[in-house]
């Protein structure tokens, strides 16, 4: 799935709160501050960028730092300094209380709450099965796809596929 601004924005909050965690100015780069933004996130996957010689989330992590320079939420009048701004400081203390990651689980129980008509689209494990029986020549066992079922909303991006599909059909 191609990456964009609407994957990007999913980045900003965390990196403002990490860079806020760092003493609100980091050199980069700095691995324990890539950890803890990584960490936030909830990104687990390792898919590595070969063109950018770098992993695919950290390449999208530059780009919404130049995106929060370009907002005013972060100062990029120093190469190689991440530093946040009294604006930046200022929206992370407005909109962080409303930040949360969604876990498949989280989005699992809202689908269990919600009516058979309110949902949309559901991926079920026999879903992943029939993947990996394509792909594989095999069912996954048991840890296998408890790990997959796990993996996967880092993949999925429901905001920008709502979106494409909108832009699309109307």
């Amino acid at each position: 799935m191609p990456h964009g601004k609407l994957q990007r924005q999913k980045y900003e909050l965390p990196l403002l709160k990490t860079l806020e965690e760092f003493g609100g100015e980091v050199k980069v780069p700095d691995l324990a501050f890539y950890e803890a933004i990584r960490q936030l996130l909830g990104i687990t996957g390792r898919e590595f960028d070969p063109i950018h010689a770098k992993p695919k989330w950290l390449y999208e992590l530059q780009w919404v730092r130049y995106d929060l320079v370009q907002k005013g939420d972060m100062d990029g009048s120093k190469r190689a300094i991440w530093k946040l701004t009294d604006q930046g400081r200022a929206r992370l203390k407005s909109e962080w209380g409303n930040y949360r990651r969604v876990s498949l689980e989280d989005s699992l129980g809202a689908q269990a709450s919600l009516g058979r008509a309110d949902v949309v689209y559901v991926l079920t494990k026999e879903d992943i099965q029939t993947v990996a029986r394509r792909s594989l020549g095999r069912e996954l066992t048991d840890p296998e796809l408890e790990g997959v079922a796990k993996e996967l909303p880092n993949f999925i991006d429901w905001f920008e596929a709502v979106d494409i599909t909108i832009s699309n059909t109307l």
